[in-house]
C-alpha cells in the first residue's frame, strides 16, 4: 500500500508540474492552488490500489455501508461502474482475473482527491524534495 500511495505523489506532483509548464508556455502563469486543481480533475496513471483490496472493497460496496470521504466514495463507484462493464463484456471469465486486468491496465479519471488535500500534499512534497527526502520507489 505504501508503494501505492509514493506512486500517486510522485505521479500528482509530476500532474501539478505538468498543468503549471503548460500555462506558464501559453503565457498565463497559475497559482498553485489553481495548478493544483487542474491536476486534481487530469487522468490519473493508476487507481493506486492492489487488486486484493479493490477486491474486498468492491465486495463490500455492495452493502448498505457507506464510505466517510465522498471522493473515496466516488473513486470506489467508478471502479465498480468500470468493473461491472468489463465483466458484462466478458461472460464466464474469473471476476477476479479480469479486475487484476483491469488494475493493471491502468488509467483513472482523475485522482480522487480533494483540491485542500491536493495542496497541502504538493507543499509537503516539495518540502521533503527540498529535504533530500525523495520519495520511496
Amino acid at each position: 500500500m505504501l508503494n501505492d500511495v509514493n506512486r500517486r505523489d510522485r505521479d500528482f506532483l509530476r500532474a501539478v508540474r505538468r498543468e503549471a509548464a503548460r500555462s506558464y508556455g501559453e503565457g498565463r502563469p497559475l497559482t498553485v492552488r489553481q495548478a493544483v486543481r487542474r491536476a486534481v480533475a487530469s487522468p490519473a496513471p493508476s487507481y493506486y490500489v492492489t487488486t486484493e483490496y479493490a477486491w474486498r472493497r468492491l465486495r463490500e460496496c455492495g452493502s448498505s455501508r457507506r464510505l466517510r470521504r465522498s471522493r473515496r466514495e466516488a473513486m470506489w463507484e467508478e471502479l465498480g461502474r468500470r468493473f461491472e462493464a468489463e465483466l458484462s463484456r466478458r461472460p464466464g471469465e474469473d471476476p477476479y482475473a479480469v479486475l487484476d486486468e483491469l488494475l493493471r491496465s491502468g488509467g483513472a479519471p482523475g485522482f480522487f482527491i480533494s483540491e485542500s488535500r491536493g495542496v497541502s500534499l504538493y507543499f509537503k512534497l516539495l518540502t521533503n524534495g527540498r529535504n533530500g527526502n525523495q520519495l520511496k520507489q
